[in-house]
């Protein structure tokens, strides 16, 4: 809980920051967008119609109207876009809305959000290793894995669903869909290789612990074992010593004072 809420606070406040902070898509009753990648004006929204300028990736368009047209990569939309004091036509496909659209919003949102599940899931061996020592591990594995990969495919799903409702095409969707895959994984092995190498310091695993618990405990009983073969040892070598001392007598003066103070005569040393 410690963890979620300030990620939840950090997302409110980077929602906050995405609306106060947005640029304009409007320009009166017109809207603003950008040329996602070549994108040739056409005098009609038609194929056939002669081509009066290309646009680069990147260079801001101002849509007037979405019109009907010839059909491309399953949409038939066209938009109407201020050319000087003319207008021309480009497919919608081309185009797309400022990096600040809702689209965009979301897609950081949920980029943030799946910091709160994971985080806390790849933390949890560290705050409870007692429970997931008692446990199976692999479970605990299992548990991360799946969470992680059901809101991989949530978020994909979301991602397909308002790509569809921007117009942008099925092959696009999964060819963004693929790189951005490949980019992720790509990225997590370089992780995984600097973590592993320069970083992180791997916890053992209960198996290792459980087995150097082993080796203490054997060697416990060794030591012990020595040592009372040693405390044996020096009795044996005590009694021995008491045996083999040599009887001192008593000389008459000796016995003589013991007789008159009456006390328990005692050897000459």
């Amino acid at each position: 809980m410690s963890i979620i809420l300030p990620a939840l606070a950090l997302i409110a406040a980077f929602g906050a920051f995405l609306w106060l902070g947005r640029t304009t898509d409007r320009i009166g009753e017109m809207e603003v967008a950008y040329v996602r990648s070549e994108a040739n004006l056409r005098e009609c929204p038609r194929l056939y119609c002669q081509i009066s300028d290309t646009y680069r990736a990147g260079q801001q368009v101002i849509i007037e109207r979405v019109v009907s047209g010839d059909r491309v990569d399953g949409s038939d939309e066209w938009l109407e876009i201020r050319y000087g004091s003319a207008t021309r036509f480009v497919h919608r496909y081309v185009v797309e809305a400022p990096s600040t659209s809702l689209g965009n919003t979301v897609e950081a949102l949920l980029s943030l959000l799946s910091l709160v599940v994971i985080v806390p899931l790849a933390l949890l061996p560290r705050l409870q290793r007692r429970i997931v020592r008692e446990n199976d591990e692999a479970a605990t594995d299992g548990l991360l894995f799946g969470a992680v990969a059901a809101f991989g495919i949530a978020t994909g799903t979301l991602g397909f669903v308002f790509s569809r409702s921007s117009g942008e095409s099925l092959a696009s969707f999964f060819a963004g869909t693929f790189v951005n895959l490949g980019s992720g994984l790509a990225g997590a092995a370089v992780a995984f290789v600097l973590f592993q190498s320069l970083l992180a310091k791997r916890a053992a695993g209960s198996r290792q612990v459980d087995a150097l618990s082993a080796e203490i405990d054997r060697l416990r009983i060794d030591v012990l074992s020595q040592v009372g073969e040693l405390r044996g040892e020096v009795g044996r070598i005590a009694a021995s010593s008491a045996a083999h001392r040599p009887v001192l007598r008593k000389s008459p003066l000796s016995k003589l004072i013991a007789r008159v103070r009456g006390a328990p005569s005692r050897p000459n040393r």
